[in-house]
C-alpha cells in the first residue's frame, strides 16, 4: 500500500531560523504565527539536528500509514466520514513510540518532533514547487497550527516535570526511534571498522555499504528508499562531524 503519510526531504533555500514569509505574500498571515511559534521551540536545535527529526519523522509516519488507514476503516463503519491529517495520524500513534536514547538527538522530546512537523507544513507552503508530495493548500494553516499546539503542550508538560514520571513503567513494548538511530550507527560503525572503505567516494561506499549491510537494511527504516543515497548523505555528515558513531 502506498504511504498514506511522509515528509519529503527539505530544500536548503529556505533557512529554518532565520528565513521569513513575505509580507506580500497569501500565507503571511496565516503562517507567520505558527513558525514564529514552531522556531520558539526549537531554537535550542541545531540545523542538523532538525534535519535528523525529519528523518526519523518520515519514518515514523510511513510506519503509521497503514495503521491511520485501518483505524479510519473502523470508524467508517460507524461514522459518516472520518477527518484526517499527518498531525492526527502522528498524535494518535506516536505513544507507540519511544524517541530516547538518540545519540545524534541528545534529550529528544515530542515537543522536538511537533514543532518540526510545523515547520515542514509551513515549508510544503511556501514551496510546493520542492517537495513529490503535498497536501492541500487549504490544509497547510490548520495542520501547522495543530503541530505546533501540540508540540507547545509537550512543552509545559515536560517543564513541568511530569511527563518522565508518567512515562515510567511504560517503555515495554513500544517500537524505538532509535531503531532509525540504531542503523545509522550500523552503517557509520561498518564505514569505520571497514579496510578501504574511507578511501572511495561517499557515492561508491554507499553503494559497498548498502551491499554489506543489506540483511539489516531490509529490516530498517531505509527498505522503502534507495539506501545507497541516504547512506552517502550520511558519510557527507560523519565526515563533517555533523553526525556521530555511539559506542
Amino acid at each position: 500500500m502506498t504511504d498514506l503519510y511522509k515528509v519529503d526531504k527539505y530544500n536548503e533555500n529556505f533557512d529554518f531560523f532565520d528565513d521569513e514569509i513575505p509580507e506580500n505574500d497569501r500565507l503571511y498571515f496565516s503562517l507567520g504565527d505558527q513558525l514564529n511559534r514552531a522556531r520558539s521551540i526549537l531554537q535550542s536545535r541545531s540545523r542538523e539536528q532538525i534535519e535528523y527529526i525529519i528523518e526519523s519523522l518520515d519514518w515514523m509516519l510511513r510506519e503509521s500509514s497503514q495503521l491511520e488507514f485501518e483505524n479510519s476503516m473502523r470508524r467508517l463503519e460507524n461514522e459518516d466520514s472520518v477527518f484526517i491529517n499527518r498531525v492526527k495520524a502522528f498524535k494518535l500513534f506516536s505513544e507507540n513510540y519511544d524517541i530516547r536514547n538518540q545519540p545524534n538527538l541528545p534529550n529528544a522530546s515530542w515537543a522536538d518532533y511537533f514543532a518540526t512537523l510545523s515547520l515542514v507544513t509551513i515549508l510544503e507552503a511556501i514551496h510546493p514547487e520542492n517537495y513529490e508530495y503535498s497536501i492541500s493548500h487549504l490544509d497547510f494553516p490548520l495542520e501547522a497550527l495543530e503541530a505546533v499546539c501540540i508540540a507547545e503542550f509537550h512543552r509545559e508538560i515536560e517543564q513541568a516535570e511530569s511527563l518522565s514520571a508518567k512515562r515510567k513503567g511504560k517503555t515495554g513494548g513500544k517500537r524505538k526511534a532509535s531503531k532509525f538511530a540504531d542503523i545509522i550507527n550500523k552503517v557509520l560503525t561498518t564505514y569505520r571498522d571497514t579496510p578501504g572503505l574511507s578511501d572511495l567516494s561517499n557515492r561508491k561506499a554507499g553503494y559497498m555499504l548498502s551491499e554489506i549491510l543489506k540483511e539489516e537494511i531490509e529490516s530498517s527504516p531505509l527498505d522503502t528508499e534507495e539506501p545507497e543515497h541516504r547512506i552517502e548523505i550520511w558519510l557527507g555528515k560523519y565526515k563533517n562531524g555533523k553526525l556521530t558513531i555511539s559506542e
